[in-house]
């Protein structure tokens, strides 16, 4: 059960990784860089414990924004700006 939404964040990058669940159960990160949303991926086969671990992976910059665009984009869930 997720707790409700919530986030991992680096104040000095500017990046925010907002974990929430959608109506049917399924998790998602919205990535944040400097206050613009620029992608969200839907996680349907993760546990939570992976996806946060994908959150905290943005913030500690292993997972780079070129890298969150390519699986958004895979997902083809909805436009993501590049």
């Amino acid at each position: 059960m997720i707790r409700g939404p919530y986030f991992y964040e680096d104040k000095d990058l500017g990046l925010v990784a907002h974990i929430n669940k959608t109506q049917d159960g399924v998790p998602y990160i919205e990535f944040e860089e400097k206050g613009e949303r620029f992608a969200t991926i839907h996680y349907p086969e993760n546990s939570m414990s992976y996806v946060e671990d994908a959150a905290m992976n943005y913030i500690m910059g292993i997972f780079k924004r070129e890298d969150i665009l390519r699986h958004a984009n895979k997902q083809k869930k909805e436009v993501v700006n590049e």
